[in-house]
């Protein structure tokens, strides 16, 4: 599934793997979602800055750059131990000019 930068209501199912029209929303193993390593820069965005070095990754890129980050492309799981809500596959406001894009994520498009 792919979701808006900020409003993971606005989803729909991407069956083209190799779509390169979406940003990228990892997820660390407790749920923290980030778009950019470090937190709080730009420069460190993992797919580039909007309107400025973007570059839209295909889902296996973009999988690969979670990876690479120490996380993975965020999904609807609810926290480790079910504490709390659980984090939008999106990331909503989190950096690098992608709440205006949809984003890749592992949610597994309805069957």
């Amino acid at each position: 599934m792919v979701y808006k930068g900020k409003d993971s209501s606005v989803s729909w199912c991407e069956t083209n793997e190799f779509a390169t029209d979406y940003a990228i929303a990892c997820c660390k193993p407790d749920e923290t979602c980030y778009r950019r390593e470090p937190e709080g820069s730009n420069s460190g965005c993992l797919a580039g800055v909007k309107n400025q070095n973007f570059v839209a990754p295909t889902w296996a890129q973009a999988a690969q750059m979670c990876a690479d980050s120490g996380g993975a492309l965020c999904d609807d799981a609810p926290p480790p131990g079910g504490n709390g809500p659980r984090t939008p596959p999106n990331c909503k406001w989190r950096g690098c000019g992608y709440d205006t894009l949809m984003t890749w994520s592992n949610v597994p498009c309805p069957a």
